[in-house]
């Protein structure tokens, strides 16, 4: 049933979304500056001129599917991959806990989780900003 729930939320944001498409694209524009001030303005220009239903709708069943996944990690499916990845957590995520992280290593010992510790300003959404602070300090290491 929660996933049916889900589901009808998803068809009203979307169908919402849609009815935003339909707006001028200088009205759009002022809606994206006024609610993401602090985005880069390229992105935000792409949002208000691309913004389309099916794209909300993948963004919205994607993190659907992150969340699920986030509470019942495949440990089998992580620890036959573990050397090829690297777990990027930050401090403030409120998304996903820190504590995962530590699970994650402790079912996956060659994993390489990386926790931020030097810089608690980092988002969940740090590539929105702070890709080049995530290369240099999560990437580079393990390249």
């Amino acid at each position: 049933m929660f996933f049916w729930g889900v589901m009808v939320l998803q068809w009203i944001a979307a169908y919402c979304g849609s009815l935003f498409a339909l707006l001028p694209i200088p009205l759009k524009r002022y809606v994206v500056n006024a609610k993401g001030a602090d985005v880069n303005p390229e992105i935000r220009k792409l949002l208000a001129e691309k913004v389309h239903k099916n794209l909300l709708m993948n963004v919205f069943f994607m993190s659907m599917t992150e969340y699920r996944l986030l509470l019942r990690p495949d440990k089998p499916l992580l620890s036959c991959n573990q050397e090829k990845l690297v777990m990027y957590y930050v401090k403030k995520d409120g998304w996903c806990p820190l504590k995962h992280a530590s699970e994650i290593k402790e079912a996956c010992p060659r994993v390489h989780a990386y926790i931020v510790d030097e810089d608690s300003s980092i988002p969940h959404a740090w590539c929105l900003q702070h890709t080049k602070h995530v290369v240099d300090h999560a990437v580079l290491k393990y390249i």
